[in-house]
């Protein structure tokens, strides 16, 4: 294919610059939010990651509701308390975006 085809046939795909619009309009959505806490609470996540990723969020994203943007705010200030992130505050923020948290219990061996 000479440069005239090859132009021609990426004259409909989105441009890089509209690529990484596209890519920052999505907002944070419950759902994303309910699996990072999700991974706290497995310890798959630590508390200063989650902060991190709060913290950052909120100067960066989107979110989908005003719900959403002020449990993000309150994780990003989870580092500041003494006791960090307690289990009845989980849920309390699960709760208000429209989840339940339920304890599994397994062997680990």
């Amino acid at each position: 294919m000479n440069l005239a085809g090859w132009l021609k046939s990426i004259e409909n795909f989105p441009s890089t610059l509209a690529i990484g619009r596209y890519n920052h309009i999505m907002a944070i959505t419950r759902q994303i939010v309910a699996d990072r806490i999700g991974s706290f609470l497995q310890n798959q996540l630590s508390l200063a990651e989650l902060v991190d990723w709060a913290e950052s969020a909120i100067m960066d994203e989107e979110f989908e509701s005003d719900v959403v943007r002020d449990v993000v705010a309150t994780l990003g200030v989870a580092d500041m308390r003494a006791f960090g992130l307690t289990w009845e505050e989980c849920q309390r923020i699960l709760r208000d975006l429209g989840f339940a948290a339920r304890v599994e219990i397994a062997a680990t061996h």
